[in-house]
């Protein structure tokens, strides 16, 4: 048998299955006529529209979930940094009492410079 000949022979076959004679009905409906062509794509339109609010609507419920769950734990790392940024401050204060008695002249002479400039 012919590849031709088998096409048809299948094609003949499918024409009696009543799926396929409805959609044969449809595809020529929707070529012809213009009201029907739109009733389909306004529905197809509605579906789409619709799977897509769901998409939408866990996005929303994913993201507001994970991003909360991301921010609690930057939280709580931010306040873990602050606390040992703190110790280290406090132990280097205590290491090097000198620097810091440094650093306490340099800004009472920062200071008095502003008031000095301030006042002229």
């Amino acid at each position: 048998m012919r590849t031709a000949e088998a096409v048809s022979l299948l094609f003949i076959l499918f024409c009696r299955d009543p799926q396929f004679r409805r959609t044969l009905y449809k595809r020529e409906r929707r070529r012809t006529d213009p009201e029907y062509a739109q009733h389909l794509r306004d529905l197809a339109n509605r579906r789409n529209a619709r799977n897509r609010e769901k998409r939408n609507e866990y996005a929303r419920r994913y993201r507001s979930e994970h991003l909360a769950q991301a921010r609690a734990s930057a939280r709580k790392y931010a306040a873990a940094h602050q606390r040992e940024m703190a110790e280290y401050h406090r132990r280097w204060r205590s290491e090097h009492p000198e620097k810091y008695a440094q650093y306490e002249a340099n800004q009472k002479r920062k200071r008095q410079l502003a008031k000095e400039a301030i006042n002229e």
